[in-house]
C-alpha cells in the first residue's frame, strides 16, 4: 500500500475491531465521506475506464449521481456547503454564509461552530441516542460535547495556521475546544502523521495529509465505535487548485504527468481501506461539494470553481437499502434528510430538502415527517463556555421533538 505510515498500520485493525465491535449489537452503521473538489465528469471516466476499481465497486453496487450545490451559492464554497449537507438548511438559515466575518468594529475572524445555527445531523442523532463520530468536518471548532466523538477541523494545525493566514485573521486553537470528549487527545498523540507540509504540492504529499485525517478517525474509532461516522477529507480540491493544468492543458502546453488521475488512482486505495472496515448492512455516502476547471485567465490559480457550472458535486450512495446500478440526481438540502433516513430518525418538516427516494430500493417508504418548528441552536456568537451553550442546545433539541 503505497505511503502507509506506522502509525496508521496499528490503527487499521483496531478500527476493524471497532466496527466488528458495533456491528455484533445488530445496529447498521451510516457512513458519510466528504471528498471536497472531487470533480464527477472525472470520476465517471475514469471509473468507465477501470481506473478506480473501489469506486468502480460503488458504481456497480450502488447508485451515483450529481449532488446540484448551487441553493447554497453561486461560486461554490466549501463552508456554505458542507454546512448545508451537515443541516439539511442553506445558509441564510445554519448561518455559515463564508470563511471569514466581519464585526461592525472592523475586526475579521473565522467563523467558529458557533456561528452555526441550526443543529447538524451529528446532533439530532446525539440527542436520539445513535453514537456519532465526526472528523474534520468543516467548522466543527470549538467541538460540542455529542454521545461519541468529535475531531475539529482544527486539530491538524498546519492546515488551520494556513488558512487564517491566506485569510490574514487571527487563528483561535484552544487545545481544549480541538476534540470530544478531552480525553480522545491522549489517543491522537501517540499517532505519527505523515504531512508535514500544507497545501499538497504533490499527489504524495496530498495523500499522506488525507491519510492523516483516516489514520485520526481509525484511532478514535478503536476507543467509541459509532451510528453514524462522517469524514472531511481536503486534498482532492487542494491538488486539482494547484495542479489542474497537468489534467488540463492549454493549447501548446506539453504535460507529462497528470498529477490530478495520479491522486483519484491514490484515494482510491485510501477508499478501499474505508470499504474493507465497514459490513454488510451498513450504508455509506460519498459525497463532493463541486467540481474543477482550468483557469484560462492570466492570474490565480490553475484550477477553480468559480462558474454555476463547477456547482455539482459527486454523490454515491451503497448499502443493503440502495438500489444497485441507478443513477439518481439530489440537491444540497437532500442529504441531512437521507442521512437520518437511513438511522431511522424521521426529519423535521421544516427542512426543505427530502430523503433522495430514487435511490432506495423498491418498496422504499419515507419515514412521516415530523411535525416540528425551525430549530436554532442557542449556541452563537458571543456566547459563553461551549459545553455550558450546546448542552443548552442539545435540551432545546430535545423540547422540541428531535429524540424520539
Amino acid at each position: 500500500m503505497r505511503g502507509c505510515v506506522g502509525a496508521l498500520a496499528l490503527a487499521v485493525p483496531l478500527a476493524a475491531a471497532a466496527f466488528l465491535g458495533c456491528r455484533a449489537e445488530g445496529r447498521p452503521k451510516v457512513v458519510v465521506l466528504g471528498i471536497d473538489g472531487l470533480h464527477l465528469p472525472l470520476l465517471d471516466r475514469l471509473v468507465g475506464e477501470g481506473a478506480l476499481p473501489n469506486f468502480a465497486r460503488l458504481y456497480r453496487e450502488g447508485c451515483v449521481g450529481a449532488v446540484l450545490t448551487s441553493p447554497a451559492g453561486v461560486p461554490p464554497l466549501s463552508p456554505r456547503i458542507w454546512n448545508s449537507f451537515a443541516t439539511g438548511q442553506l445558509p441564510e438559515r445554519h448561518g455559515i454564509t463564508a470563511w471569514v466575518e466581519t464585526d461592525p468594529n472592523g475586526a475579521r475572524r473565522l467563523l467558529s461552530s458557533r456561528d452555526r445555527v441550526a443543529p447538524a445531523v451529528w446532533e439530532i442523532a446525539s440527542a436520539n441516542g445513535r453514537r456519532v463520530g465526526v472528523v474534520n468536518w468543516l467548522i466543527t471548532y470549538p467541538v460540542e460535547p455529542v454521545n461519541g466523538f468529535i475531531i475539529s477541523d482544527r486539530y491538524l494545525a498546519l492546515p488551520a495556521q494556513r488558512k487564517a493566514q491566506a485569510e490574514r485573521v487571527p487563528l483561535d486553537r484552544k487545545e481544549s475546544a480541538l476534540v470530544h470528549p478531552p480525553e480522545l487527545l491522549r489517543t491522537l498523540g501517540r499517532l505519527r502523521l505523515s504531512s508535514s507540509e500544507y497545501p499538497p504540492r504533490t499527489p504524495e504529499m496530498a495523500e499522506a495529509a488525507d491519510r492523516d485525517v483516516f489514520a485520526l478517525a481509525y484511532a478514535a474509532l478503536a476507543e467509541h465505535p459509532v451510528d453514524l461516522l462522517m469524514i472531511y477529507t481536503r486534498s482532492m480540491d487542494e491538488i486539482s487548485h494547484l495542479r489542474w493544468n497537468t489534467h488540463e492543458p492549454a493549447d501548446g502546453e506539453k504535460i507529462e504527468h497528470d498529477d490530478v488521475v495520479d491522486f483519484m488512482r491514490r484515494f482510491d486505495e485510501l477508499l478501499g481501506d474505508l470499504l474493507r472496515h465497514m459490513g454488510r448492512r451498513d450504508h455509506l455516502i460519498v459525497l463532493s461539494d463541486h467540481g474543477m476547471q482550468r483557469n484560462r485567465s492570466t492570474g490565480g490559480l490553475p484550477g477553480m470553481h468559480i462558474s454555476p457550472e463547477t456547482a455539482k458535486g459527486v454523490l454515491i450512495l451503497h448499502g443493503p437499502r440502495i438500489r444497485a446500478g441507478m443513477r439518481a440526481h439530489a440537491t444540497v438540502t437532500d442529504i441531512a434528510p437521507t442521512i437520518l433516513e437511513l438511522l431511522a430518525i424521521s426529519a423535521a418538516i421544516d427542512m426543505p430538502g427530502r430523503a433522495i427516494a430514487d435511490a432506495f430500493a423498491p418498496g422504499f417508504e419515507p419515514l412521516p415527517r415530523r411535525q416540528l418548528p425551525y430549530v436554532r441552536r442557542l449556541a452563537g456568537r458571543g456566547a459563553g463556555d461551549a459545553s455550558e451553550v450546546d448542552g443548552a442546545a442539545l435540551d432545546r433539541l430535545k423540547a422540541l421533538g428531535y429524540v424520539q
